[in-house]
């Protein structure tokens, strides 16, 4: 299983299954979204999907807390880039994407758990992170089963 995320040979050929290749880009397109309302929306998107209270802080701490939005808006976007790269390019990375992804979804959960962010209401933002993560690990499973798997054992 290892040699299907950590490859010898990067090459444009996906081994998995294809219903992979559209979870792949489903996440991609939602998190691509995520990270440009972020840059274009600043704090109203911290203040709807987050549920941070930006009204509650003052004009410096507000200030502050939308450029560091912004900033990690933007790492996740060249995330999504590369990713997009990888997909048009050298899909034989795919796997390992997911894996990226996943790593990333799993460490802001740990870093949420031992330093929560305050919010208020019932942010979708959460939520949406969460449904993002499970659709990854799917995602994941099915581009590490070679095609002709599903077809095998239904026979």
């Amino acid at each position: 299983m290892l040699r299907h995320i950590f490859l010898s040979n990067i090459d444009n050929t996906f081994r998995g299954l294809r219903v992979a290749l559209w979870i792949f880009v489903v996440v991609l397109i939602v998190k691509t979204a995520q990270n440009e309302s972020v840059l274009i929306g600043g704090a109203s998107v911290i203040i709807s999907a987050d549920g941070i209270p930006l009204d509650t802080f003052s004009l410096e701490a507000t200030q502050t807390i939308v450029s560091l939005w912004a900033f990690l808006g933007f790492i996740r976007l060249l995330v999504c880039f590369l990713c997009f790269l990888i997909l048009f390019r050298y899909r034989s990375l795919i796997p390992f994407m997911f894996v990226f992804l996943l790593l990333q979804d799993i460490g802001r959960q740990i870093i949420l758990f031992f330093l929560p962010i305050t919010s208020v209401g019932t942010p979708t933002g959460p939520i949406v992170n969460i449904f993002l993560m499970a659709l990854t690990i799917v995602g994941l499973v099915l581009s590490l089963l070679p095609r002709g798997t599903v077809q095998a054992k239904s026979s």
